[in-house]
Formats: C-alpha cells, sequence, structure tokens
C-alpha cells in the first residue's frame, strides 16, 4: 500500500486542480456586470430571457439583511424587466394581505400615504411606471406573509363601506377599525383584536357578507390568516408557500415575481422556494436569485451571508476576483459538474459588493 500512496496522492491532487480549473474557465465566462439603475445590459437581458422563461416562479433572495436599501433600485429593475420581457403582472415581497391592499391602493390613486410603511421611493416609481403600461400588463402585489399591526387596521377600515354604519350586532366588534389609529401599538394589540373580529365573523357571516359586500373576501383573508405577528423568528415557509398557491389558485398567472428573505429561497432546504419547486405546477419551474454580501453595511444590523456558510470559501475565491462593479450576476443554471455545489442553492447568484 506504501508504495502506491505517492502514485494515489498525484491522482487526487491532479483531479483537484481539474475541478478547480473547470470551475474557474466556466465562472469567467458566465458572469455579467450591471447596474440596478441601469438594468441589465443587451448580453445579460438575452441571458435572462433565454434562461427564465421556462420557470413559473422567479425568486430574489433579500441576502445580507432585509434593511439594505439597495433593494429598491433592484427590485424595481426586476419588475420592469419582467413585466416588459416575459409578462409577470403580480409579485410578492414579505408580508400580508392587508399590506397588498394598501399597496395596491397607492398605485391605483397614487396616494404615498398608502405606502406609510414600505419603501416610499419604490412605490412612486412602480406607480409612475405602471402608468406607462396597458392596464392589463400592470404590476400589482399578493401579500402571503402574517398581517402587520402596521397595515392590519387601516386595510380592514379600507374594506368598510364608507358612510355606512355597520348593523348593530357587529357594530361593537367594528369599532376599533372605524375610530382606532392607523397603527396598532404592539402585537398583542393586534391579536387580541383580531381573535374578537374573528369570533364575531363567524358568529354573523352572513351580516358581514351583507355588509361588506365585495370587500367580504378580502376581509375574511386578513381575519383568517393563519400567520401571527408572533411569527418573525418562527418557521412560517409552509404558511407562505400555501397562501401563493392559493393565490395563484385565483389569478392563474404563467408567471410571477417574489421577494423573500434568504433564509426563505434557498433550494438546498426546505423553505417556500423549496416548496413551491416540488408543488403540482411549480415543480423544477422556480428559479431562485441568491444574493452574497461584501462589504456591504446597514445602521440597522449587521450584514451577514449566514446562508452560504458552507460555500462561503469557494465564493472569495473564485467568484469575488471576478466582480469589478457594485453588482455582478452569475448564471449557474448549466448542468455543469464543476458547479453542482453552488447550483444547488439557486440558479443565479448576484454578488454586491460595497454598498449600502
Amino acid at each position: 500500500m506504501k508504495k502506491w500512496f505517492p502514485f494515489l496522492l498525484m491522482v487526487f491532487i491532479s483531479a483537484r486542480v481539474c475541478g478547480q480549473s473547470d470551475l474557474e474557465r466556466y465562472l469567467s465566462t458566465h458572469h455579467y456586470s450591471f447596474s440596478p439603475g441601469d438594468g441589465p445590459g443587451p448580453a445579460l437581458s438575452d441571458t435572462l430571457v433565454r434562461k427564465l422563461r421556462s420557470y413559473r416562479v422567479i425568486l430574489q433572495a433579500e441576502g445580507g439583511s432585509h434593511y439594505l436599501s439597495l433593494y429598491n433600485d433592484l427590485s424595481l429593475m426586476w419588475l420592469r424587466f419582467l413585466n416588459r420581457q416575459l409578462g409577470v403582472t403580480h409579485f410578492f415581497f414579505e408580508f400580508g394581505h392587508s399590506a397588498d391592499l394598501l399597496c395596491n391602493a397607492g398605485l391605483a390613486n397614487g396616494d404615498s400615504s398608502y405606502w406609510f410603511f414600505a419603501r416610499r421611493t419604490m412605490w412612486n416609481d412602480l406607480y409612475t411606471y405602471n402608468r406607462s403600461r396597458p392596464e392589463k400588463n400592470r404590476l400589482h402585489p399578493i401579500g402571503i406573509d402574517f398581517e402587520s399591526r402596521r397595515t392590519y387596521v387601516k386595510a380592514l377600515r379600507l374594506l368598510l363601506p364608507g358612510g355606512v354604519p355597520p348593523p348593530q350586532e357587529i357594530g361593537s366588534t367594528l369599532n376599533p377599525v372605524l375610530w382606532g389609529p392607523d397603527t396598532l401599538a404592539d402585537c398583542k394589540a393586534q391579536i387580541h383584536l383580531n381573535a374578537m373580529i374573528k369570533k364575531s365573523l363567524l358568529l354573523y357571516q352572513s351580516t358581514y357578507k351583507r355588509y361588506l359586500g365585495d370587500g367580504y373576501a378580502d376581509f375574511e383573508q386578513i381575519i383568517l390568516n393563519p400567520g401571527s405577528c408572533k411569527d418573525v423568528l418562527r418557521n412560517r415557509n409552509q404558511h407562505m408557500a400555501a397562501s401563493f398557491l392559493a393565490f395563484d389558485a385565483r389569478l392563474q398567472d404563467s408567471i410571477y415575481y417574489g421577494e423573500l428573505g434568504q433564509a426563505h429561497t434557498v433550494l438546498n432546504n426546505r423553505n417556500v422556494g423549496s416548496i413551491l419547486n416540488q408543488s403540482p405546477g411549480f415543480a423544477g419551474r422556480v428559479c431562485v436569485i441568491n444574493m452574497y454580501c461584501d462589504q456591504c453595511s446597514t445602521p440597522v444590523e449587521a450584514v451577514s451571508n449566514w446562508t452560504f456558510k458552507k460555500i462561503e470559501p469557494d465564493i472569495q475565491r473564485y467568484f469575488l476576483p471576478l466582480c469589478s462593479t457594485g453588482f455582478t450576476i452569475f448564471d449557474l443554471s448549466n448542468p455543469s459538474p464543476a458547479i453542482d455545489r453552488f447550483r444547488a442553492y439557486g440558479q443565479f447568484l448576484i454578488i454586491a459588493r460595497n454598498q449600502q
């Protein structure tokens, strides 16, 4: 055995070097610099249209931190591009149905007060963009997460008939919605109010239907949301996936765009992305665009690439040297053995450098 050891060692080293060369060779021809503000250039656009048209869900991961401002321009870039090139009209973020009702109300009339809880600049730009598009091609958000205390009351109030007092049997229950503040004090207050309304709704369902009319279905969806404001740090992947599939059953769009925290997208974990990627109608048709942040910062929290812990040394060694601008996207969608371990996380990887 001893006489064979040097030979076997040489074979192992040669195979490893060869593998590294294959990886470097692949990455050198499958990366593109871009600017979110300017959008994908011609070469990247052609690649994206060709690669993305076979998918039904395009998931952009919020890597590093939810609070990086870079996502304002990046979200707009994807929404405009996918709307024009692939016909996307519905998209989702990490918020509930109450938030999407407010965002859609603002997109309908340009009233930015409906976006008091969100990225005001992005929604203003999206409103302007929508006005340039035919009505049937405009973009609209759908809410698949739990209801936030910041949007809950204002959205419910939006559904109540203006100037029409509620029937006596449900009047006292709806008073906090009619006369209360737009934003609830805390999660506990929201849970208490929702439990009270839910009890009344189940008892007087026919009364609510008559009173709310066309707004009843949206009202019921908010009140019966199985998620909770206590779920911020809990596993809510199954809930969000089920909520999305319920929206799809009604909308039946051919393709959607979504933006979620990276913990909900990395394909080799059990999360929204992987659940949808195994669901009827979506099996094998979920595309994930992950994000790795290099020297990024936000005053809200420390930026972390924890979802890439196992492959981070290779990202730093092989990917980062190819990144000469603020944003570089790597196409990992090809069936090349050299990128198997990276493609397992998602079909594309964006590296953002020195961003906030």
